[in-house]
């Protein structure tokens, strides 16, 4: 029986039609399928089915029934809640919004959040006021004391925050718990929880702002106790919005910034989105799905856009003139309710964004619940669950509590507190015995298997080591039950050998069962009481020793368990038959409760009582054997002995002395001998042999000996007993009163009236010998009464014991020097104390069959009764390397020769990495374009020659790599013994490595084991020093004696100087640097072959200029400083700027003179010489020279000229460096 998925009609299946059909030809709508049963008790099965109103109904073949209870309960939700700032709530259901603002409780703050659980919804408001609606109000006092901006769950808590602080609501107990603020008390915004996500994990995570700095928003993990704040998110702004869907959060913040969060880091959306680009602060995300397509619908101002986890973005435009304050999801009909700052609710679904039509609000939609609580619980088998003759369904209503639903009659509600069941599914089991069945089911608070009886008492469904089954999944069923009667018997190496078979244990009966196992063939065989069920060949062979737990049942069944025993062989079908009917004390017990017998009160021996307990379906004979004093028979007889208390009468046992029984052939060790002291007199003998449960001797060589006597003539009829006893070194027995050891007593106390024992302790000291342990002990005891009679028990032996020392722990430290590792044990001798324990060794073995045998003992160690084995196991003894697994134990041996092993522990030789003590330490190395590499390394094992190389690794930033390895570059003799160091060069000569690259170098030490040192690095540039300064730098050397410094008249004077050195030896170039600037930059001249340039090659040197000429020395890589400045001035020669006659037009016989301008910016004018010639008549006129003259205006001396004639003039001055001249012509 099935329900079809598109019609949710009841089907059937015909498995002989071979097709499904309709349930009574349709028309049967069913939510659920219970089972097969006769559920009305008509004698007909029904199917049994949850009808569409998630009430209990049956169909019997003909006609559907209905028991008229329905499973929903109150909390079938499944309808809106909204929330505004008036405040106002209202429910949306079935179309139509209802106001429940007006009922009691009802929030008196405005709404800013809310959120929704398995019991109702949760509504945050102003003044820290949260309110819970689950068909009337209910305010969670005690809780924030702020505005709650936001309210998120997971299933056991809500989570409010509000202010600075976050707050948790507990759903089960109903209390809040303040867990404070963020560091730096920041205010809080935001939550949202991850419901156990295997992506991001299980934890919440709240949005805050920050105190101080940018950007303002921050995002912190709150796990129930603590915060742990993540990586910054990309937000500028608080996070006024988070949002999960199962494997990735979603922030939204002021300013309209949206981040992703995958649970290590974060990622944007397209940011090209009207929200971010108008820079609207983020209210309102849900995450749902619409026709196949998943997205986050997020709100921002008026704007509404839909994101894809792979960060794509869908503008749906502004559909309202309000700002967007929130957004639910409903899941089964694939619809998003969307609510506004104007009280307006819209729809998201399938056909895009409308309106509802819905304005009911008259206030800001702060919060938009639904909640998809289904009333659809779960409903297991029906049966006859409470043993009371009618069938019931177990089933989970819509309260998430237990019930069971019979046919007619009140629905029995089983557990009634909070969501114990959820929507769990069902399984019954018959699991303690008890007559009516139990119901598993899913704890929904923590998803853990619970067992609960039809009273309402569940327990967790526990593993074997006692753990909770937590994690089940809600969705898939239950099914409890037994698919044989099989449980695990015996278990070899691990693996389930023997099982129960299909013979079932008897409520109310003993059973005796035996399981054994033949190590030397590998079986085992199963008994149960003397038949064998079950033998098996296995294959395992020889059984492992453990150091687990025996264990009976472990605590898992419902039953009385007693005589267990464990022995160290196989026992024999013969041995455990006898076991079964003679007991496990050798009495005639076996399977049954007990088995007494005694004479019927002070009569004859004509009459016996047996008192036995036997089952329904085993028959019991027994043989009565009548002896005399010196147990010779008299008679035989066989009687068949009845269960419980019984008389048998037996003849011929008048006149005998003794009787002996035999039960099934096998005879009784023990209560098999009765004997006659007079009339009616008879003594019983029971013996234990052992240590006195008073006072056990856990300590000492001794062990107490006792035994009965039961007599039936009076209360006091037994007046002395005495122990004698022997051991192999003597001859005749020794009373142990006599011996000097503890006496015998006489104990008339004992047990009933009529019964007496005697006691005594055997011990070492009775024997005079320092050590008789192990000597086997053989003792009696004389019981004599009243009238002298006497008896004598029967010899019995024991061996006087020695406890072999026993291991109290055991340590192995490996030492952080040296190739050793520690190894001690402490072992313990009950017996005297440490000096007990004589000598220790410890045996040390490796893979290689190598063994050494080392270890001391202190027997000073710890308490009196302790002592210590020490030994330190090293590389050196034979055949012991370094690396290698050592087997190690310790073996105690006391002055008895007993010993006592530890476990066997395995620990490896070690070997300690080499560290890097210092270093690299790089210098630059003298005369060449390299450095020099150092590093010191050491191996705290041994001396340095356990280093036995060290490699260079160095590398450019090009890919490039030198590796300089090996013993070459180690010296093991540097420092202490166990320092070595490493030490080379890094050049330009090495391949593609060049002067002034960055070169990074890592220096690892290597021992001879192998163990390499971490990488130690350092970076340094191959070196290059630059050359030194010319020095000797002259340029007076070449002036002529005209010259000076200031007056150069050469315009490309020359510069010599002493050459420089090179550091590395490098070619050198000199160069000349010429300006008119004190800091002269301009490159005049170089050379590389000589030691003087000339100037003014690069740079034209000016009349009246000063320069300043600067040198500086370079190789290839590098140059040295300038050297200081050498400043010259090129001289400027005087300047005539005009000649002129004082008449521009002269005539005949006229008397005239020249004019002359001349200037020497420099200097002044040292003379000047002015002639004439007239050049018609070939004459000198006129000749003169003057000494030093001013500058600036001349006149000549007068002088005469002739009409007619041309005369030519000529005009030489000089600053004393530098002459200059004019000519010129002019006629009258």
């Amino acid at each position: 029986y099935f329900i079809d998925s598109s019609t949710s009609d009841l089907m059937k299946y015909n498995f002989s039609a071979g097709g499904p059909s309709a349930v009574d030809g349709g028309g049967i709508t069913a939510t659920a399928v219970s089972g097969v049963a006769d559920y009305d008790g008509d004698g007909q099965k029904d199917i049994v089915y949850l009808d569409g109103s998630q009430t209990v109904s049956w169909w019997n073949g003909t006609q559907t029934q209905s028991t008229g209870k329905s499973v929903a309960g109150e909390n079938n939700f499944q309808y809106w809640i909204g929330g505004t700032a008036g405040p106002e709530v209202e429910k949306y259901e079935d179309g139509t919004w209802t106001d429940l603002s007006g009922k009691n409780n009802a929030p008196t703050n405005s709404i800013y959040s809310g959120t929704e659980t398995r019991s109702g919804y949760f509504l945050g408001g102003g003044g820290g006021e949260v309110t819970k609606w689950d068909g009337s109000f209910t305010e969670l006092t005690g809780g924030p004391a702020n505005q709650v901006r936001s309210l998120s769950s997971n299933k056991t808590h809500l989570l409010a925050t509000a202010g600075t602080s976050v707050y948790t609501y507990s759903l089960q107990s109903g209390t809040w718990t303040d867990h404070g603020g963020v560091e730096s008390g920041p205010s809080i915004y935001s939550s949202a929880h991850s419901y156990g996500s295997d992506q991001v994990g299980d934890y919440w995570l709240v949005g805050h702002g920050r105190t101080g700095g940018d950007p303002k928003a921050r995002v912190s993990k709150f796990d129930g106790t603590g915060f742990t704040r993540i990586n910054d998110p990309v937000f500028g702004n608080p996070v006024r919005k988070i949002g999960f869907n199962g494997t990735h959060y979603i922030g939204g913040g002021g300013g309209g910034n949206i981040g992703i969060y995958d649970g290590s880091d974060w990622s944007q959306p397209n940011t090209d989105n009207p929200i971010t680009n108008n820079g609207k602060t983020i209210y309102s995300i849900e995450w749902g799905t619409v026709d196949g397509d998943s997205f986050w619908l997020v709100g921002g101002g008026g704007y509404l856009i839909k994101i894809q986890e792979n960060g794509t973005v869908t503008d749906l435009g502004k559909p309202t003139g309000s700002t967007i304050y929130s957004i639910e999801y409903k899941a089964s009909s694939e619809k998003f309710f969307i609510g506004d700052g104007s009280g307006n609710v819209l729809k998201y679904d399938s056909g895009g964004l409308t309106d509802t039509g819905n304005t009911n609000f008259g206030n800001s939609l702060r919060t938009l619940i639904y909640n998809p609580a289904s009333a659809v619980k779960k409903i297991g088998d029906p049966s006859d669950l409470d043993n009371n003759g009618e069938v019931e369904v177990p089933i989970v209503n819509g309260n998430s509590n237990l019930a069971l639903v019979p046919d007619s009659g009140s629905m029995n509600t089983i557990d009634s507190s909070y969501e114990k069941a959820k929507n769990s599914p069902l399984g019954t089991v018959d699991r303690t015995g008890n007559p009516s069945k139990e119901i598993i089911h899913i704890n929904s608070n923590s998803d853990t298997l619970y067992l609960s009886d039809l009273s309402g008492n569940e327990q967790p469904v526990e593993r074997n080591d006692g753990t909770s089954v937590t994690g089940v999944d809600q969705s898939p069923g239950i099914s409890a039950g037994s698919i044989s009667n099989s449980i695990p018997i015996l278990k070899i190496n691990g693996q389930s050998v023997l099982n129960r078979g299909g013979q079932g244990l008897k409520p109310g009966n003993w059973t005796m069962i035996t399981a054994t196992y033949n190590a030397s063939t590998g079986t085992a065989e199963l008994y149960f009481n003397s038949t064998l069920t079950e033998s098996k060949s296995t294959g395992l062979g020889t059984v492992n020793s453990n150091s687990q737990d025996f264990k009976i049942a472990n605590g898992k069944l419902n039953t009385s368990i007693d005589e267990v025993k464990a022995y160290n062989k196989s026992l024999s079908s013969k041995k455990i038959e006898k076991m079964f009917f003679n007991g496990s004390d050798g009495q005639f017990d076996g399977s049954y409760n007990s088995s007494t017998i005694k004479p019927q009160g002070k009569k004859s021996w004509n009459n016996i009582a047996l008192d036995a307990n036997i089952s329904a379906e085993t028959s019991l004979s027994a043989t009565v054997y009548s002896l005399d004093s010196s147990n010779n028979t008299l008679n035989t007889e066989n009687i068949a002995v009845s269960d419980g208390l019984n008389n048998y009468s037996i003849s011929g046992l008048e006149n005998s002395k003794r009787a002996k029984f035999s039960f099934d052939g096998y005879s009784t060790d023990i209560k098999d001998a009765w004997e006659i002291f007079g009339t009616d007199l008879h003594y019983e003998e029971s013996f234990l042999v052992g240590n006195n449960t008073d006072e056990p001797f856990s300590r000492q060589h001794k062990f107490n000996i006792s035994a009965t006597a039961r007599g039936a003539d009076s209360d006091d009829q037994f007046q002395d007993c005495t122990a004698y006893y022997h051991t192999d070194r003597f001859t005749g027995y020794s009373s142990v009163e006599n011996g000097g050891g503890t006496p015998s007593s006489l104990n008339k106390a004992f047990g009933d009236s009529e019964t007496a024992s005697c006691n005594a302790t055997i011990s070492r000291d009775l024997f005079g010998v320092s050590y008789p342990d192990y000597d086997q002990i053989t003792f009696k005891f004389n019981f004599t009464d009243n009238d002298g009679y006497t008896k004598t028990t029967e010899n019995r032996t024991k061996n006087l014991p020695n406890n072999q020392p026993q291991i109290n722990n055991t340590d192995r430290e490996v030492s952080g020097l040296d190739h050793e590792f520690n190894f001690s044990a402490v072992g313990y001798d009950r017996d005297q104390g440490s000096s007990e324990i004589q000598s220790c060794t410890v045996y040390a073995e490796d893979g290689d069959s190598n063994t050494n045998t080392i270890g001391s003992l202190n027997t000073s160690y710890g308490g009196t009764d302790q002592a210590s084995c020490n030994a330190t196991i090293t590389d050196s003894p034979t055949g012991f390397s370094v690396g290698e697994s050592i087997q190690v134990y310790a073996e105690f041996t006391d002055v008895a020769g007993a010993t006592k092993s530890s476990s066997i522990y395995s620990e490896t030789i070690p070997n300690h990495d080499p560290t890097v003590e210092s270093g690299p330490k790089l210098e630059k190395a003298s005369g060449e374009h390299a450095f020099n590499v150092s590093a010191v390394g050491s191996d705290s094992d041994s001396d340095s020659t356990e280093i036995n190389s060290c490699t260079v690794y160095a590398e450019d930033g090009d890919g490039n790599t030198e590796i300089i390895t090996g013993s070459g570059p180690l010296n093991q003799n540097f420092g202490t013994s166990d320092q070595a160091s490493c030490n080379t060069s890094i050049s330009n000569s090495i391949t593609n490595f060049t002067v002034g690259e960055s070169i990074t170098v890592n220096v690892k030490f290597s021992d001879k084991h192998g163990a390499e040192t971490q990488n130690a690095t350092g970076t340094q540039e191959i070196p290059n020093e630059a050359p030194n300064k010319p020095t000797d730098i002259n340029m007076s050397y070449f002036l002529s004696n005209k010259e000076d410094l200031n007056h150069l008249l050469d315009h490309t004077p020359e510069i010599n100087w002493t050459n420089p050195d090179d550091p590395e030896g490098d070619e050198i170039t000199v160069k000349a640097y010429t300006g008119s600037s004190p800091s002269p930059a301009q490159l005049d001249n170089q050379t590389n072959s000589s030691n003087k340039l000339t100037l003014g090659q690069n740079i034209g040197l000016n009349d009246g200029t000063t320069y300043n000429v600067s040198l500086k020395a370079c190789d290839q890589y590098a140059c040295s400083n300038y050297t200081t400045n050498i400043e010259f001035t090129m001289n400027e020669e005087p300047s005539i700027n005009s000649v002129s006659l004082n008449d521009s037009s002269p005539t005949g016989n006229d008397i005239v003179d020249l004019e002359a301008n001349i200037t020497d910016n420099q200097d002044s004018i040292k003379w000047t010489n002015f002639t004439v010639y007239n050049k018609t008549a070939g004459t000198k006129i006129y000749n003169n020279r003057n000494g030093s003259l001013n500058e600036g205006l001349w006149n000549s001396d007068s002088f005469k000229v002739l009409a007619g004639n041309t005369y030519n003039w000529s005009l030489d001055t000089s600053d004393g460096y530098q002459t200059s001249s004019n000519t010129g012509t002019f006629s009258v």
